[in-house]
């Protein structure tokens, strides 16, 4: 068995009709934020191990950053407070998670989906790039 991660990205052609995967997750964000009680998963370590608990999932995706800047004409400090949150927008790409298995009597592929999150990038407090990564995860289990 081999553990498979796929990655589509929401704006584009792989959906030929419909809504594209950023009108996907924007609609389940708002559901997400109306009902947080929704089974959605860390995106750190063993995919579908952590359950994110309410609080998480109603503050998913906030953050609240300062900036501090000082004018040297007049030596006043300005303390600027921005709230950050998570939008369908910064959903860049959507990661599918599934294992592969070859099964030696039969001599056939399965397939097996285990989920699926949407990828966001991250970003030190300077605006340089870290990493990209899910933001959370679904199970597949919680789907079907």
């Amino acid at each position: 068995a081999s553990r498979i991660v796929t990655h589509l990205p929401n704006e584009g052609p792989n959906l030929k009709t419909g809504p594209t995967l950023t009108a996907v997750w924007g609609d389940f964000l708002n559901q997400l934020r109306a009902n947080p009680t929704l089974k959605v998963y860390d995106a750190l370590g063993i995919l579908g191990q952590d359950r994110l608990s309410t609080e998480s999932v109603q503050h998913l995706g906030q953050s609240v950053d300062s900036v501090l800047t000082f004018d040297p004409d007049t030596f006043k400090e300005t303390i600027q407070v921005f709230h950050n949150d998570l939008k369908a927008e910064h959903l860049e790409q959507t990661r599918i998670v599934q294992d592969w298995i070859w099964d030696h009597q039969r001599q056939q592929l399965f397939v097996r989906y285990l989920g699926f999150g949407p990828t966001i990038s991250r970003y030190d407090p300077a605006g340089s790039f870290l990493n990209r990564g899910p933001a959370f995860y679904i199970r597949m289990d919680h789907v079907r």
